[in-house]
């Protein structure tokens, strides 16, 4: 199946918002789409069934440029739709008819119960598919109010398609676990998709995926790419790219560039234990946020954020940025290899002698054993003290890029002690298999008394104990053991 998805996943908790999800759609295709076909290409289909006890209008679209792929008795070739829970319960209830499998949420596909024509004219046709909640419906649907865009334009190639979620303050709190658009397309009308400036690429096909030009990997969506068929043409999405943010879609919720600001500026970091001097901050994320704490950004899932990257200057812009209040915010930025790397032991680093370029491996995981089941690891970073203060705290602090299902335990000099510090189980990222270099941040400060500390050499033990699946880890950020201030101490470390 040649299903492209495209979601937002962050496990947010409505009690009232309106927000809009706008995801572009575009064929690379030489064939033009007639606007003046639009009735055939987006009608209407008016159907009812027990767990949906109302008409609804389905979107459905020419075989032309979309695969007919039935699921059951129906054709899902195009289609939102949204995971959702009760307060509190997701991932806690049993499945349907399953008790011991997790249960994420409910599943609902969105379907319209409305069609109107927002915009038709000789250069654009935009549709609009909406439902409105119905308090009746108790627990099914999600209770937001939906309306869902298509938009034609005259002489493209393609279309696009955004939607706004509304959540009335009378209506109900739920979970929103994931929603997405799903389509399955006709591999010889679309090749190519952009998701960002820096993602960009060529669409795998799905021979592909089949041995011998690919080879599957941990989980069946993984698979590498070792010898895939690569098409010719490319350009079209470069345009997109450039005419962004559009000015047709008719949504008051989507503001042209005209109303909309930029913001500039520079980052620097002072740090006193690298340099006097203040160095830019090189390939720092730079972005705006609701007003909040420190972080909030991380959590905050109802407002809008829009980031860029610090240049070698530590200069940044942000542009096309809606009209608003912000916070300006700044975020310093082959696990399945690790046992055939680290046959012997795990990760051992050597302050002095070490070079973290090529000594340290970029996540904690577990360690794959022989019978295929996994092991906690523990990491040790070696270093020398030449004065001790034993009546002085140390600290050690710990910043994690992420983590998922994972335990952070710290120990000093000795392995089998109690943990001085424990993070308790953190993390549901899944960025060692998805996302890849960064998640939720962690900032932990664990006090190390002067006791615990030696002249001469020092070990501290990192470890992560749980292991019931390959994917378990922490990635590290930043880690830096401080010593007692000099006036608060006779023997500076």
């Amino acid at each position: 199946m040649n299903c492209l998805s495209f979601s937002e996943s962050s496990c947010l908790s409505l009690a009232y918002s309106h927000f809009m999800l706008y995801i572009l759609l575009k064929l690379t295709t030489q064939n033009q789409i007639d606007i003046s076909m639009a009735p055939k290409q987006f009608s209407e289909i008016a159907e009812s069934s027990p767990n949906m006890p109302y008409p609804s209008v389905r979107l459905q679209i020419q075989d032309q440029y979309v695969k007919d792929i039935p699921v059951g008795n129906k054709s899902k070739i195009v289609y939102w739709d949204v995971v959702w829970n009760f307060p509190g319960s997701n991932g806690t209830k049993g499945y349907p008819g399953n008790p011991s499998k997790k249960f994420k949420g409910y599943l609902d596909r969105m379907e319209g119960t409305n069609l109107k024509v927002v915009v038709e004219n000789e250069e654009q046709v935009e549709l609009s598919f909406t439902r409105t909640w119905d308090p009746s419906l108790k627990g099914y649907p999600v209770p937001l109010t939906i309306d869902k865009r298509f938009v034609m334009l005259r002489g493209s190639s393609g279309f696009y398609s955004y939607a706004i979620y509304e959540h009335l303050a009378e209506s109900p709190a739920f979970d929103l676990d994931n929603t997405r658009i799903a389509l399955k397309l006709r591999k010889d009308k679309f090749r190519y998709m952009a998701i960002a400036d820096n993602r960009q690429r060529f669409m795998p096909l799905p021979e592909d995926r089949l041995p011998p030009r690919g080879q599957t990997l941990a989980y069946p969506e993984a698979v590498r790419l070792i010898n895939p068929v690569e098409p010719e043409f490319k350009g079209e999405m470069m345009n997109e790219v450039q005419i962004w943010p559009y000015d047709f879609p008719a949504s008051v919720d989507f503001p042209s560039s005209d109303q909309r600001g930029n913001v500039c500026g520079r980052l620097l970091v002072h740090d006193r234990y690298i340099s006097e001097n203040s160095t830019p901050g090189i390939g720092s994320y730079v972005g705006l946020a609701l007003p909040g704490d420190v972080g909030s950004w991380q959590r905050e899932c109802k407002g809008y954020q829009f980031w860029t990257i610090a240049n070698e200057d530590g200069y940044f812009s942000i542009k096309n940025v809606r009209t608003g209040v912000y916070n300006l915010f700044r975020q310093y930025g082959l696990w399945e290899r690790y046992a055939e790397l680290y046959p012997d032991g795990d990760l051992v680093y050597m302050i002095g002698n070490s070079d973290y370029r090529k000594d340290w491996f970029f996540a904690q995981v577990t360690r794959k054993t022989n019978n295929n089941t996994y092991e906690g690891t523990t990491w040790q970073i070696k270093f020398k003290l030449d004065n001790v203060d034993e009546s002085a705290t140390y600290k050690l602090r710990v910043a994690l890029a992420t983590a998922h299902s994972s335990e952070l335990q710290v120990r000093i000099n000795d392995p089998m002690a109690n943990p001085l510090f424990t993070s308790g189980v953190i993390g549901k990222d899944n960025t060692i298999a998805r996302h890849g270099i960064h998640g939720l941040y962690w900032l932990f400060e664990v006090k190390v008394p002067g006791t615990h500390v030696v002249e001469g050499n020092n070990t501290i033990f990192l470890t992560q104990p749980l292991s019931t699946s390959p994917f378990q880890g922490i990635m590290y950020d930043y880690i830096r053991l401080e010593g007692p201030c000099p006036s608060n101490s006779s023997k500076n470390p």
